[in-house]
């Protein structure tokens, strides 16, 4: 399993819970190759997975790489073994691929690509992938349980008496949080608090954050942190100016959050407007604002939202479905080598 850093964000998590789910049956290693001692290591470590830092093809039956970024190991391995590539990267991707010959090459030595949106397929890669019948669409799923949806949340880790907005990312334009700071701005006057759950990236340094009255930043927390105080959250916000399919969002369906999130096409792929949720124009704070604020001036709303969304949730994006998935398309990697092996 060859993953670029082993930090508590969307792929890199959801590649540690696939191992977790595939080690009973398979004998695995973990390939990380920035930070091999980063926050997710500890949990490799208990499941008795080593980690390595150099990914040799003999030593393997079978390589996944997870995300765009390893693109180079898909490109120079893939002749050798099978290789199942995990792309999770929208838009955003196109600026980790090398030049049209590399990425082109890289594509054609995949056994198996696997998307998580259709959106992916259709759109953001199609010049590489289309035609191609080795190419699957995977829908993330979350840990997160499937909670009653409440109309009043017990308070025990956000502030009482007030409306909370949560938002769960690593700090960072692409992810719209600068956006989230505008709309705090604008409902200033208003009881609302916005939490922000991350690590900082560098093009958000220098905010003061204690000078913002109603915003809160707590900084990196481990994945049970998140979803407890995900449950406590009165919305959860995705702003984003690009993504393909969030975690974040999967687990606040699951938990029974009200979302508010921008109107990326991907987005749209799995959030109706006005009924798993209320969507923003990219980039437009005062209509993001605006939806927070019907919200919470509308409790019936809030528990309508919420609880188709998680209806939504039940019916596609399970664990069970995910993991069967995944573990489909890692056996048939295997089974169309051989085949191409013998037919050579």
């Amino acid at each position: 399993m060859v993953c670029h850093e082993m930090t508590r964000t969307g792929a890199p998590l959801s590649l540690c819970r696939l191992v977790e789910w595939l080690q009973p049956r398979y004998e695995i290693v973990a390939a990380s190759r920035r930070n091999p001692a980063g926050a997710l290591s500890e949990g490799y470590r208990k499941l008795g997975i080593p980690i390595v830092h150099e990914v040799r093809a003999q030593e393997f039956d079978l390589i996944l790489c997870n995300t765009l970024l390893a693109h180079d190991v898909v490109r120079d391995l893939g002749h050798r073994i099978p290789i199942v590539w995990w792309i999770h990267e929208s838009w955003i991707g196109h600026s980790f691929l090398p030049d049209l010959a590399g990425t082109s090459a890289a594509f054609s030595a995949a056994a198996e690509i696997v998307f998580v949106s259709e959106f992916q397929r259709e759109v953001v890669y199609r010049p590489w992938v289309h035609g191609r019948s080795n190419v699957s669409v995977v829908e993330n799923t979350s840990h997160a349980p499937i909670l009653p949806v409440e109309r009043v949340r017990k308070r025990r880790l956000l502030e009482p008496g007030v409306f909370c907005v949560l938002t769960v990312a690593p700090v960072s334009r692409p992810k719209g949080h600068d956006l989230l700071l505008a709309a705090a701005a604008h409902l200033a006057r208003e009881p609302i608090l916005f939490y922000f759950v991350g690590g900082m990236r560098a093009d958000m340094d220098g905010i003061d954050w204690a000078s913002l009255k109603n915003v809160r930043w707590l900084g990196e927390r481990s994945p049970a942190e998140v979803l407890a105080i995900l449950r406590e959250a009165d919305v959860k916000c995705l702003p984003s100016r690009d993504e393909s399919q969030s975690l974040a969002i999967l687990e606040a369906m699951a938990l029974g959050i009200p979302v508010v999130a921008s109107d990326l096409p991907a987005v749209q792929g799995y959030l109706r407007h006005g009924v798993d949720a209320l969507l923003a124009p990219v980039g437009d704070f005062r209509v993001l604002a605006g939806n927070i604020e019907m919200i919470r001036r509308d409790p019936e709303l809030a528990f309508a939202l919420a609880r188709s969304a998680q209806n939504r949730y039940r019916e596609r994006f399970s664990g069970d479905r995910h993991y069967r998935a995944m573990e489909a398309v890692l056996e048939r990697a295997v089974r169309r080598k051989a085949s191409a092996a013998i037919a050579g």
